[in-house]
């Protein structure tokens, strides 16, 4: 059985692999990156500085929060029905 360190680091590259598909691209300092990987990294950062003892749970939670959302399209919508706000420091002329 994998250690649990491990299953750790190999959903966090599930999540990174998936959203790293993502056709809708960011400009962040100067390079092109797929919106919803830059999402999740950044998810994770806030959670590192909100509560740098998260359990691995909320980590993943975090970081996944936006898994593959590209594939359902909701034409400019969040699920409150507000419209979307843009990924902050991000062009969104990619």
């Amino acid at each position: 059985m994998r250690d649990i360190g491990a299953r750790f680091t190999d959903v966090m590259s599930a999540i990174d692999a998936v959203n790293a598909e993502d056709p809708n691209l960011v400009r962040i300092d100067g390079k092109k990156l797929p919106a919803e990987f830059v999402y999740g990294h950044r998810m994770s950062q806030a959670l590192g500085r909100m509560d740098p003892d998260a359990s691995e749970c909320l980590q993943i939670s975090a970081r996944g929060r936006h898994i593959g959302r590209w594939r359902m399209p909701r034409r400019g919508l969040n699920a409150l029905g507000a419209p979307d706000a843009a990924l902050p420091g991000a062009d969104s002329d990619a």
